[in-house]
């Protein structure tokens, strides 16, 4: 794999060497001004400027771009890239204040909300059955369908901002894992039934190759934020967290070390989520009983400056397992699903502040597939 190495100087301008190079965007009347949120600390405010949501592609954008500059073509650099977390983070952000709002991907419509009400977005989404949503980053949503046929993985679809027609990504029974954004544009990250992880252009349906897993492996979560992708599997061992680039280069972010591994091919990590700014990662550990079963889960969130844990709670008890995780720099709302059966609980812990966690009122017949933020207005504006 190609590596890169990259550091970030005050004022946001990253400085790229050997095989890559930095461009800095400039705001076209669509851009958004990207502003930290809140975190546990609250982190340092910054400022980038980049092109408007659905720029063509190769418009100037406030990433690493790959496979240009000096060094080219030369031999790669021993070792993964060293990035700045806050350069990962390069999505169009909400401005101060804004309050990201839970989104439930059912088999009854995709519902937004907090702790206090969900409630049915606009049609088409208030009849669209999904197994996963999340947020496109650019004011729409990318969700993966419910289909009919038992065991038939459904389409994934781009509901974009302007609430047209959804927008076929991809039919070929490939898995939705998040939405990033680089080259100055949202791209879907899915994870094909071969197992090869891809990037899709929004835009145009450009596809990328993102990473191929070890024969060993199995992708168990991805998170992305910008232009830099948290990928939990398990292996041989007991698993463990890596950072890729967009080209999947590894990327020098300190992920929590591998576990001591007692039992092999039991996995320690479970789900993965970026801070939409990058500099913080929540993660989830998981302990099990002598007989395979989860004895315990906890949600822990990591600053990737540092390379500390902030936090550590438990989040799920015997038998039960974390399917769906999410994290806002100050909340982080999971899915909880007991392996006895039953529906599955919904609960939003804030981390800022004084903690407290509240359950989520989920729809009771509803078929709950997944739960996330909306990371900005879904309206595609900025309030």
């Amino acid at each position: 794999m190609r590596r890169l190495r990259a550091r970030r100087e005050p004022g946001g301008r990253i400085i790229v060497t050997s095989t890559v190079r930095a461009q800095q965007g400039l705001l076209s009347a669509a851009a958004l001004v990207l502003a930290a949120c809140g975190s546990i600390p609250e982190p340092e405010s910054f400022e980038v400027t980049t092109s408007s949501a659905v720029a063509a592609a190769g418009a100037d954008a406030a990433a690493v771009q790959p496979g240009a500059g000096p060094g080219a073509g030369q031999a790669p650099p021993a070792g993964p890239a060293a990035v700045d977390p806050a350069a990962a983070g390069l999505e169009p952000r909400p401005p101060d204040g804004y309050v990201a709002p839970a989104l439930v991907a059912t088999d009854q419509g995709v519902l937004a909300g907090d702790t206090a009400a969900l409630l049915s977005l606009p049609p088409p989404l208030a009849t669209f059955h999904a197994t996963r949503v999340v947020d496109d980053l650019v004011g729409g949503l990318l969700a993966q369908a419910v289909d009919p046929s038992p065991g038939v993985r459904g389409d994934v679809l781009w509901l974009p901002a302007e609430r047209g027609q959804p927008t076929l990504v991809d039919g070929t029974g490939s898995t939705l894992l998040d939405a990033g954004y680089a080259d100055g544009t949202p791209w879907a990250v899915v994870s094909r039934p071969s197992g090869e992880v891809v990037r899709i252009r929004l835009v145009d349906l450009v596809t990328a190759p993102l990473l191929t897993l070890d024969h060993d492996e199995q992708l168990l979560a991805l998170s992305a934020a910008g232009s830099v992708h948290a990928v939990a599997v398990s292996d041989a061992e007991c698993g463990q967290i890596r950072f890729h680039g967009t080209d999947g280069a590894l990327v020098d972010l300190p992920a929590p070390a591998p576990p001591t591994c007692d039992v092999p091919r039991r996995p320690t990590f479970g789900a993965v989520a970026l801070s939409s700014d990058g500099r913080q990662l929540a993660y989830t550990m998981v302990a099990y009983r002598d007989d395979g079963i989860e004895a315990t889960t906890e949600v822990l969130v990591r600053d990737l400056t540092t390379g500390t844990d902030l936090v550590r709670r438990t989040v799920a008890r015997e038998g039960e397992q974390i399917t769906s995780l999410a994290y806002d720099n100050r909340r982080v709302i999971y899915l909880r699903q007991n392996r006895a059966g039953g529906p599955p609980t919904a609960e939003l812990m804030e981390l800022a502040g004084e903690e407290r966690t509240a359950v989520l009122p989920l729809p009771p017949a509803a078929v709950v597939g997944s739960v996330s933020f909306a990371r900005r207005s879904l309206t595609g504006g900025d309030s």
